[in-house]
């Protein structure tokens, strides 16, 4: 029982150190060779400042992700304008999955009796009873409820 525990234990620490080691051994070989050959090699090949000069390919996408950087930052700064200047109100909460409309006539009571009640008594209950517009807010305005 000891002996395959400790077995156990050598054969995770292996693995988790070869891969490490076969990495640095690799890092540290391309690092001498990039020193003792590479380099020579590009700079003995010709001139050292041909070799830094950026090439028109280069030159013209480094300038199309300066505009694309100004274009995004003027973007943003046009986004925090417009949030700063607009308030907004809070969505009211759902209601509960048992909430019930109100009857038509709740304060019929309290409503004086016109010609305008007349003909909303001669409407169907249908009629009556039919919800309003969904309230619609954008930019901090709410648009009225729609009358039909």
């Amino acid at each position: 029982a000891v002996v395959s525990t400790q077995s156990t234990g050598v054969r995770k620490t292996f693995k988790d150190i070869v891969p490490k080691h076969i990495m640095c051994l690799m890092v540290n070989k391309m690092k001498v060779f990039i020193e003792s050959e590479l380099m020579p090699c590009l700079y003995g090949a010709g001139n050292p400042a041909e070799l830094m000069e950026e090439s028109e390919d280069e030159v013209r996408r480094r300038e199309e992700l300066i505009g694309m950087y100004e274009a995004c930052k003027d973007a943003l700064k046009t986004i925090s304008e417009v949030s700063a200047k607009t308030s907004s109100t809070p969505i009211p909460a759902p209601l509960p999955s048992n909430h019930t409309a109100p009857s038509p006539n709740m304060n019929a009571s309290r409503m004086p009796k016109s010609d305008s009640m007349n003909s909303m008594s001669s409407m169907s209950s249908s009629q009556r009873s039919r919800p309003l517009a969904l309230l619609v807010r954008t930019r901090g305005l709410v648009a009225l409820p729609s009358e039909t």
